[in-house]
């Protein structure tokens, strides 16, 4: 689906080069949208602008081609509609600080952090323009312009700080319409206890035994330690007070009673994905330090 016609498209930046920025940059409808990005290293910037980005994964290869400046180099008067936040967080502050300038007067900001620096966002910008994604879409750097993503349904759960943010969500649900599935959500810290859940049953064990998510859902010792972790963490929620979306299609009070049931909602995301593995288990098979 293309933009309408005479509408210019949007000038999307992100500010950070990893993994997850490239992915996501990969999936973003060119026919909607232009991509700038903005990165640290002088080296990183002269490949990403000559060479663009290439995501390869179970589900097949997407380009994109891009501008790139340094942060602190972004031409005068450059406005950008959208800003997606991936860089480490705890240099959301200073990456901001950069950027800001450079934002057009409702520009919309996504964090891309899951969590972790969505308060930060919302202080220096505005809560109302501020939104939040939930990945399940485990990345591993190639080089300064590639990137391989591991599973062969990745998917991003995308919120808004505010009441009032939610009328805009369709907008940065577009950019990739037909090339990321995208869906929304009013629980947008419920859908993190939920992603964390699924992340601490599946990354340790898939690093540790060096399985693919089909073989550990074949194996029946492992869902079950699968399923005592998801009902930990599960728990740890509930004692802070959260009310965390479905893990797997199952209500907490389902995996609280775990048995067969819960065994076989951990089987099924395995076998819907049965070469799949996390990006710690990517790290580890690397033998470089996580940021998991």
């Amino acid at each position: 689906m293309t933009s309408e016609p005479g509408k210019p498209r949007l000038d999307v930046a992100f500010v950070g080069a990893g993994a997850i920025a490239r992915f996501l940059a990969t999936r973003i409808d060119p026919m909607r949208a232009s991509v700038t990005m903005l990165v640290r290293r002088p080296e990183q910037r002269d490949l990403l602008a000559s060479a663009g980005i290439r995501a390869d994964g179970p589900s097949g290869a997407f380009a994109m081609p891009v501008e790139s400046f340094l942060s602190s180099e972004v031409p005068p008067g450059r406005q950008f509609d959208m800003l997606f936040v991936c860089v480490k967080s705890g240099q959301t502050g200073s990456a901001l600080v950069a950027c800001i300038a450079h934002l057009a007067k409702n520009a919309l900001v996504i964090s891309a952090q899951n969590g972790l620096n969505d308060d930060i966002v919302a202080e220096r910008v505005e809560r109302a323009r501020t939104f939040g994604l939930v990945l399940s879409a485990p990345c591993e750097a190639v080089g300064d312009c590639g990137v391989r993503y591991l599973t062969n349904r990745p998917s991003v759960v995308l919120g808004a700080l505010s009441t009032s943010g939610k009328s805009r969500m369709p907008e940065i649900r577009n950019l990739f319409d037909g090339r990321l599935d995208v869906s929304t959500t009013d629980n947008l810290a419920g859908a993190r206890w939920s992603k964390l859940a699924v992340n601490c049953a599946s990354g340790p064990l898939l690093a540790l035994t060096g399985l693919s998510l089909g073989a550990l859902a074949d194996d029946m010792n492992l869902r079950r330690c699968a399923v005592e972790v998801i009902k930990e963490v599960l728990s740890v929620a509930d004692r802070c007070g959260a009310a965390p979306a479905a893990v797997l299609g199952l209500g907490a009070d389902d995996w609280a009673a775990g048995g067969s049931r819960a065994e076989e909602a951990v089987a099924l995301f395995g076998r819907s994905n049965p070469k799949g593995r996390s990006s710690l288990a990517a790290d580890y098979d690397r033998g470089t330090q996580t940021e998991i």
